[in-house]
């Protein structure tokens, strides 16, 4: 009986031994592997990650038209679409969200507008034309706090981009209302 005892002790030791140099650990909780999104998205222009600042990432709006965090519209009349990123810039001490107009000039892709961001985080981020003048507005929805969020309405105005508008909001179906 105790001959079995030792050899199941050896054994015992040996496969524990063995999952410990293998690096195996218990399994981790659901709860724990359960993760939101990121927000984060690749640059599908290569163009517009050369522009932006090192490190840069585009978020991704829950909310809005943008495909992979950029929207296209022809923001100045011209009848070139041109493109909104929005996109987290960090430095060394904060990390800071950002939006850039970006318009091609030639074959290349210029920025030739940026803001700061607002609040915690993007909730939506279009191009549509807000205040009816027949071109794309830039309108970008920022989450402030549990359930407040404020939306920013820039428009294009003496070769310019300009805020016009700013509002509260509660949810995608209060921009449609105007």
């Amino acid at each position: 009986m105790t001959r079995r005892r030792i050899m199941a002790g050896m054994i015992c030791m040996w496969i524990a031994s063995l999952c410990w140099i293998s690096g195996c650990t218990m399994p981790a909780a659901p709860e724990d592997l359960i993760n939101a999104p990121s927000g984060h998205v690749m640059f599908p222009h290569a163009d517009f990650q050369e522009l932006l600042p090192k490190g840069s990432k585009v978020l991704n709006a829950a909310h809005g038209t943008g495909s992979k965090g950029i929207s296209y519209g022809d923001v100045d009349g011209d009848g070139i679409d041109e493109a909104v990123v929005v996109y987290e810039a960090s430095t060394r001490t904060a990390k800071m969200m950002k939006a850039a107009l970006f318009k091609q000039q030639g074959n290349k892709w210029a920025i030739v507008w940026d803001t700061a961001g607002s609040g915690y985080g993007l909730d939506y981020a279009a191009l549509r034309d807000a205040d009816r003048d027949g071109k794309s507005d830039i309108m970008l929805g920022w989450r402030l706090g549990k359930d407040e969020k404020g939306l920013d309405i820039y428009v294009w105005r003496d070769n310019d981009v300009k805020l016009w508008k700013q509002k509260g909001y509660r949810g995608p179906t209060d921009l449609d209302r105007g």
